[in-house]
């Protein structure tokens, strides 16, 4: 028993690298700060990397800067700013998924926003499962 024990090698460790994990990546737009706070908190509990904006002007220069997969936008009753950002990201970066956002009974502006390129909506106010839902659409998609 004593030669078993003597003779026996030592088992060695060799680490293995994982695999790193792809965070999609979310910029919010809207100028309201508790839905964009919510929004963007929400995303990152499901896994997502947030940004977020209330201004469509520095959303613009978020998209030139970072690599955004998922584009949440809100889009104001009585303002076509949200769908031109609609149409100019899909134009620039048709690679990311718009969400539009719009408020309750704006159907005709995520008719529009579909028209522009969005590949999604949803309408306010909106549970967390309907933006899990959405976001998840837009994760496949990706």
């Amino acid at each position: 028993m004593l030669n078993t024990v003597f003779n026996t090698r030592a088992m060695e460790f060799i680490p293995q690298l994982a695999e790193p994990v792809v965070r999609l990546h979310l910029l919010v737009v809207d100028a309201d700060a508790a839905v964009r706070s919510a929004c963007a908190e929400i995303a990152v509990s499901l896994g997502y990397a947030a940004e977020s904006t209330g201004d469509l002007g520095q959303a613009r220069i978020l998209l030139r800067g970072m690599a955004a997969d998922i584009l949440l936008v809100n889009l104001p009753p009585g303002s076509s700013q949200g769908l031109e950002l609609v149409s100019e990201v899909k134009l620039l970066y048709p690679d990311i998924s718009v969400i539009a956002m719009t408020a309750s009974g704006s159907v005709n502006a995520a008719v529009e926003a579909m028209r522009c390129g969005a590949s999604d909506y949803l309408t306010k106010p909106f549970a967390i499962d309907e933006l899990s839902t959405v976001l998840d659409r837009a994760r496949s998609a990706t």
